[in-house]
């Protein structure tokens, strides 16, 4: 009896801790900024910052990436050459892209990416910046172009007098993993979806039914 309670609460733990991964939002931010230097960067963060990751690029010093688990930072090594080689088989089982690019297909593909797009929308989008151009007349109408469309949170100063080309953006906003996995099986459930499925299964097993019959030519 007493067994049979510690299995419940350890079920239910786990059934808490799965919801809990479910529901709690996956942060991103990306930030662009021209000014003295060329900056890029991209974040994410998840459980609570209990799981950090980054990425970004200043034309000073290129390309830098780093992630972090529970404060503690996490090191990629090189892809090993069975991996390479394990990815180069996955390559050539493939399927073909005439199988793969038919209406039916694309409609499926387009609708999941707008829901995806849907779901992730930033809550926040900020730009700001100047700019000028060697021509005043065509400054002008890049501001009464900016002008006409109205777009909330964006400060873009133009400069008649400089020939000038700066600014930064901001975007953060969150992904909700139950959501993005409720969208990916309902993708993955779809009739042409399935039809892919399928023929790479189909494909992967008359490939190693070939291996298995040159294989028992060979020690004949």
């Amino acid at each position: 009896m007493i067994l049979l309670t510690i299995l419940g609460y350890m079920l239910l733990s786990l059934l808490l801790l799965l919801l809990l991964i479910l529901i709690i939002p996956i942060r991103y931010s990306l930030l662009g900024a021209k000014e003295e230097t060329i900056l890029f960067q991209a974040e994410i963060s998840w459980l609570f910052n209990g799981i950090r990751g980054s990425a970004g690029y200043t034309s000073e010093n290129g390309f830098s990436s780093k992630m972090l688990l529970v404060g503690r930072e996490i090191r990629f090594n090189e892809p090993s050459d069975k991996t390479k080689q394990r990815k180069r088989e996955k390559k050539e089982t493939s399927v073909e892209w005439k199988d793969v690019m038919n209406q039916e297909f694309l409609n499926s593909v387009l609708q999941f990416l707008k829901d995806f797009f849907k779901h992730s929308m930033p809550q926040r989008f900020e730009i700001s910046g100047r700019y000028g151009f060697e021509d005043p007349f065509v400054t002008g109408i890049a501001c009464s172009f900016i002008s006409a469309l109205n777009l909330p949170n964006i400060n873009i100063v133009p400069e008649f007098e400089d020939e000038i080309l700066e600014g930064r953006l901001l975007i953060q906003g969150r992904l909700i993993l139950g959501v993005i996995t409720i969208l990916f099986v309902r993708f993955l459930l779809t009739k042409p979806v399935r039809n892919i499925i399928k023929k790479m299964m189909r494909k992967k097993k008359g490939d190693k039914i070939n291996v298995n019959e040159s294989r028992e030519f060979c020690n004949g």
